[in-house]
Parts: structure tokens; C-alpha cells; sequence
């Protein structure tokens, strides 16, 4: 299974908001920013050293989260970028940055026991974190500045929210999604279907309106997959209008040789397979899908099976040094 193997880097990540309006002169700014050094994830072996899973069948996974350098710093008067001539001076962590949370490492080792077999003595997942310190340092001008920033942001927040409550998006009901999933069959070249009517049109970009855009994803490609089950071989999946232009074209073409009439009628095929057979068909939809019925439902017998006290997750998290520091102005802890 890829999943099993899956690793991840990422690298030198700076993210910076400046407000302007806090700045004591117009080429500087309040500037709030994450550094984060490195953060990888990889799998390991029992040991936690980086290893490569060929057993696809193993039931114990180990992975491990590393995370190095990640800070955050509040400047509270600082130059904008804007104006900057060296970018590159700018996103590095250094002493110019007044760390509301100094460079913290740590990591995190997660064991997953992926066998859906009860068993009360092994947890399903055991979690080990790690922090080597962790503290919140704050002036008295990072305090106020901090204050101000917020309110900035909850102002734009607030007229985000009023854009927001005027379009709602739903993933939609099962009748939807079946009935969103006919609909859009129609517009496709299942030519054994009769085209939309103005009213059902409208009903569909009604649908469109008010469900995610990953609930239309889901139903269009479940709506193809069905249709490939019914188109004949070698025939590509195409939108009506895309299938009437080549049925015109192949008919000027057939008339330029055998002198036939041209006709701007299309003529309906009969579908590989009928609507009401798709049902024996399932077994091959679900399979291009990914999606094993018998799977899921072995799993979720498995679950149902395991006594009701069991060990799902145990945790254990250390951290040797926690520490909270308030400056004054002059800098003195």
C-alpha cells in the first residue's frame, strides 16, 4: 500500500502577516510570522529507524513525525517587505525576530495496529509525543500590539462571514445525489435518454448552486462510471452536443460519398447496458472505484465484535521544560 510508505518533507516554510496600520511610519509595519525549519514523516521499523514497508499484509505500522525549528515571533515595528531590497534576509529566523514562542523541536512516533480483530491487551494506536521546551515569552508592547491586530481581524472576519452566510453549500441528500446523477446522464451521450427539458435544467444548475464542489465531483464521476458500463466498446464518454456534432459529421461525410441527404436529427442507441440491469453491474462500479462493499462490511462485523472496554488509543507526551516569560518594555524578564 502506498500509505504505508508514504513520506513527507517539508522545508524552510516562513509565513508573515503585516499590518500597516501599525506602524509607526509609513515604510514600517506590525509583523506577526511562523518559522518552521523542517517537519518530516516517515515509516520506520520497531525501532524507529527509517525503513521501507514491503509486507502489504503487515497489521503493525510505525510511523514517526519529526518537527525542527518552528517559532513564532511579533515585531512590533518592523520594516515591510515592500521596501525591502533582500527578500531572502527577511524569512530567515534570526536575532531580528522577537519570539512570542522560541524554536521549539520535538517529535511525535505513532504504532497502528491495523488489525480490526478485538484484542483488550494491544491499543489500536499508541501515541508517544516529545517537545525539548516549550514557553510563551511577551513585552508589553508585543501584549498591546497583539490586541490591536486582533481586532483588525476580527473586523474582516466579521464581513467575511456576512459574504459567506449569503452562499451555503450542502454535500447534498442521497435524492439529491441520485437525482443530480440522472440529470447529468442527460447531458451526456447516452443518446437512449431524452434530453433535459428547459424545467429540469434549471433544476440541475439549482443543484449546482448549493452543493460543494466535491459532492459534484463525486456524483459526475459516479454518473461516467455508470455510463461506461452502457456505452459500447470503444466508445469514449462525450457530451451530447459533442456527440451530435460527430454524428453530424459522420453523416456529411457518409452523404459526400453515397450522395445521401443530410439530417440534423441524431438517432438513439441502445445502451450495452440497460438502467435496470446497472444493479448487476455494481460489483464492477465498485471496483473502479476502489470501494469494496464485503471489506467494509467484514470491518464493521469485526468492530461490532470487540467487547465494549477495550484499549483504543494510549498516549504519552514529554516535555522536560515549560516556561512563561513577561518583559517589560526595557526588556527585563
Amino acid at each position: 500500500k502506498i500509505v504505508n510508505n508514504l513520506q513527507i518533507s517539508i522545508k524552510n516554510v516562513h509565513i508573515r502577516y503585516e499590518d500597516t496600520s501599525l506602524g509607526s511610519r509609513k515604510d514600517t509595519a506590525a509583523c506577526l510570522g511562523i518559522c518552521l525549519r523542517e517537519l518530516t514523516l516517515s515509516t520506520t521499523d520497531k525501532n524507529w529507524e527509517k525503513k521501507f514497508v514491503a509486507d502489504i499484509a503487515a497489521t503493525i505500522l510505525y510511523k514517526k513525525l519529526e518537527l525542527n525549528g518552528f517559532a513564532v515571533y511579533l515585531n512590533t515595528n518592523s520594516r515591510q517587505l515592500s521596501k525591502a531590497q533582500h527578500l531572502k534576509d527577511y524569512f530567515r529566523d534570526s536575532k531580528t525576530f522577537l519570539h512570542l514562542i522560541p524554536p521549539v523541536n520535538g517529535y511525535t512516533r505513532l504504532t497502528m495496529n491495523t488489525d480490526n480483530s478485538p484484542n483488550l491487551k494491544k491499543p489500536k494506536f499508541a501515541i508517544e509525543c516529545g517537545l525539548d521546551s516549550m514557553g510563551l515569552s511577551i513585552s508589553q508592547s508585543q501584549y498591546h500590539c497583539l490586541l490591536d491586530m486582533i481586532s483588525e481581524v476580527g473586523v474582516v472576519q466579521a464581513k467575511m462571514n456576512k459574504v459567506y452566510e449569503s452562499v451555503k453549500f450542502t454535500d447534498g441528500t442521497h435524492y439529491e445525489r441520485e437525482e443530480y446523477i440522472k440529470l447529468y446522464k442527460r447531458t451526456l451521450n447516452a443518446s437512449w435518454l431524452p434530453e433535459l427539458e428547459a424545467k429540469e435544467m434549471e433544476r440541475m444548475k439549482e443543484l449546482e448552486s448549493k452543493l460543494t464542489f466535491e459532492a459534484l465531483a463525486r456524483f459526475r464521476a459516479a454518473g461516467m462510471v455508470e455510463l461506461r458500463h452502457q456505452l459500447k466498446e470503444g466508445e469514449d464518454i462525450m457530451t451530447r452536443e459533442a456527440m451530435k456534432k460527430q454524428q453530424q459529421q459522420q453523416k456529411s461525410y457518409l452523404g459526400s460519398i453515397f450522395g445521401w441527404g443530410s439530417s440534423s436529427s441524431t438517432n438513439a442507441v441502445a445502451p450495452k447496458v440497460a438502467e435496470d440491469d446497472l444493479a448487476k453491474r455494481r460489483e464492477e462500479i465498485f471496483k473502479q472505484l476502489n470501494y469494496n462493499p464485503e471489506e467494509e462490511l467484514a470491518a464493521e462485523t469485526q468492530r461490532k465484535a470487540r467487547p465494549k472496554d477495550y484499549i483504543m488509543m494510549d498516549m504519552e507526551f514529554l516535555m522536560p521544560k515549560l516556561f512563561f516569560e513577561l518583559l517589560s518594555t526595557s526588556g527585563a524578564k
